[in-house]
């Protein structure tokens, strides 16, 4: 079992739970009184109808907006360092603050490898991004001539591309059918080719 650290007796980091998508406030609040907070947050690419302009935005050629959304990965929670004691009844008055993590109604002080773990949750959520960020960079468009690679039993074939659908990601090809009905091939499985 690990070894529990009270607040009583020690200084650092702590949990704090708050009401799911207040945690921007909630950091706001904590840092009036000199208290450094943060929240893992993650891009996450949308694509929404272009009812309204978005910041940001990018439209896409079925008329559609993508864009890039922020959300927290871990919904609820606050991490934030004390440079004192905490006085958690100050801090639970709070509107949108709901409570510690803790042990039998007591906050816990976090450890140096929860830290850690909640820094490589923050580096991995990067790394998906980023990789994302660059698949959506290859862009496809009626009439291009493609390659299918990525190890399928279509593997080498080239084709001309007929249609697209942005939303799934994926391209109809030019007589590639199955049992009549065009076959959607994911555009992580196509290549372009050089003319």
């Amino acid at each position: 079992m690990p070894e529990i650290t009270y607040a009583d007796d020690t200084v650092g980091w702590y949990a704090i739970l708050v009401q799911p998508q207040r945690e921007t406030r909630v950091i706001e609040w904590l840092a009036t009184f000199g208290v450094y907070s943060f929240f893992p947050v993650e891009k996450k690419w949308r694509i929404r109808r272009a009812a309204r302009r978005i910041p940001g935005g990018k439209i896409l050629p079925d008329g559609r907006v993508g864009y890039f959304h922020e959300r927290s990965i871990l919904p609820g929670y606050v991490f934030s360092k004390f440079s004192g004691l905490p006085r958690w009844h100050i801090i639970r008055d709070m509107p949108n603050i709901t409570g510690a993590l803790g042990h039998m109604g007591k906050p816990i002080c976090l450890s140096y490898s929860d830290l850690e773990t909640l820094h490589d949750l923050r580096h991995r959520a990067h790394d998906l991004n980023a990789r994302e960020e660059e698949r959506r960079k290859i862009v496809f468009a009626p009439g291009e001539i493609v390659r299918i690679s990525e190890h399928s039993s279509l593997d080498g074939f080239v084709k001309e591309i007929t249609a697209i659908d942005a939303g799934k990601e994926v391209a109809y090809l030019r007589d590639l059918c199955i049992l009549g009905k065009p076959l959607p091939i994911p555009y992580a499985m196509l290549s372009h080719v050089a003319v």
